[in-house]
């Protein structure tokens, strides 16, 4: 349905976060029988592997993508974040996950929901 489609942001701790949530979210809609839940409308998988073979080298992002599921985060190389954000602006990926601390760095992105999963990390290193 339409309404299962809005575009939507998630806000993680970690970058690390960033990649296993978008694999949580792919393995949630292969589980309820619908791997192009959050696809958006009028585009499928094979069209947007091509693209993403072509583009991306991280390999939970080419398992993500064409599913419709996209993540950023400061690790990744700039031309691979552009992509992933025009690929979301253009409504070709429908849920963005990405680590708070990103969230003044990346620009001109507009989600009628956006969920927090958490904004609280822990530094072993500092035990706190």
């Amino acid at each position: 349905s339409a309404s299962r489609r809005c575009n939507s942001i998630v806000y993680v701790p970690s970058r690390k976060q960033c990649q296993l949530t978008a694999i949580d979210l792919m393995s949630f809609a292969s589980t309820d029988g619908n791997e192009e839940m959050f696809l958006g409308e009028g585009f499928n998988q094979d069209q947007l592997s091509e693209v993403v073979e072509a583009d991306i080298r991280d390999p939970a992002l080419v398992q993500t993508l064409p599913k419709g599921i996209g993540f950023v985060h400061d690790g990744m190389s700039e031309a691979e974040r552009n992509r992933v954000l025009a690929l979301y602006r253009d409504g070709v990926v429908s849920v963005l996950v990405l680590p708070v601390g990103m969230t003044w760095v990346v620009d001109n992105i507009k989600a009628p929901l956006v969920v927090i999963m958490d904004t609280v990390s822990f530094d072993g290193r500092e035990h706190r």
